[in-house]
C-alpha cells in the first residue's frame, strides 16, 4: 500500500484528502501545516509520496521541494497548489516535481496524476512522462523545440493529459 504524508496549511484540504485517499486505499501516514515541519516529519516517517502546497508558512514549497529531495530515499512529489499555475508549474518541474495538479482540477485529476505517479510516471527535466492536467501558454515539456502547449501531441484543449514510459 501506498503511504502518503499530506502538506497543506488548510486542515478542510488536509481531511478532504485524506478522506480521499482513503478511500482509493492510499495510507495516508502524517499531515503537516507549516513548510518548516515537512523535512523532519518526512525523514521519521519515510512516506513513498509527498503531496506539498506551494503557499505554506514557517517555509516556501520551493525550498520544501529541495529539502525534501535531500532525504534517503526520496520521496516523489505531487504539487497541489491553488497558487497561479503560470506563475509556478515551469519551477516546480525545473526542480524535479513528479505531479502538478491546481485546486481548481477536480478529484479525478489529482487521482489520476497520483496513480501515474506511484507507478513511477512523472514530470523531468527530459520529459520522460507528464501527469498533470492544467492550462497554461508555456508547454510543460522542457524538451519542446517550440514552447508552445500543443506542441505535443497529447495535449488537447484544456483537459490535457501526457503520460509516456516510466523513468
Amino acid at each position: 500500500m501506498t503511504t502518503v504524508l499530506i502538506v497543506d496549511d488548510h486542515p478542510i484540504v488536509r481531511l478532504s484528502l485524506r478522506m480521499l485517499l482513503e478511500r482509493e486505499r492510499f495510507r495516508v501516514v502524517g499531515e503537516v501545516g507549516n513548510g518548516s515541519e515537512v523535512a523532519q516529519v518526512a525523514r521519521d516517517l519515510r512516506p513513498d509520496v509527498v503531496i506539498l502546497d506551494i503557499g505554506l508558512p514557517g517555509l516556501d514549497g520551493m525550498e520544501v521541494i529541495k529539502r525534501l529531495q535531500c532525504l534517503e530515499p526520496a520521496p516523489k512529489i505531487m504539487v497541489l497548489t491553488g497558487q497561479a499555475t503560470d506563475l509556478y508549474v515551469r519551477r516546480c518541474l525545473d526542480a524535479g516535481i513528479g505531479a502538478f495538479v491546481t485546486k481548481e482540477e477536480d478529484h479525478e485529476a489529482l487521482l489520476f496524476a497520483l496513480k501515474a505517479l506511484v507507478k513511477g510516471y512523472s514530470t523531468s527535466r527530459r520529459c520522460r512522462s507528464i501527469a498533470t492536467r492544467w492550462k497554461a501558454s508555456q508547454c510543460a515539456c522542457p524538451a519542446c523545440p517550440t514552447g508552445k502547449w500543443r506542441c505535443c501531441g497529447a495535449w488537447r484543449a484544456a483537459r490535457t493529459t501526457r503520460i509516456s514510459a516510466p523513468a
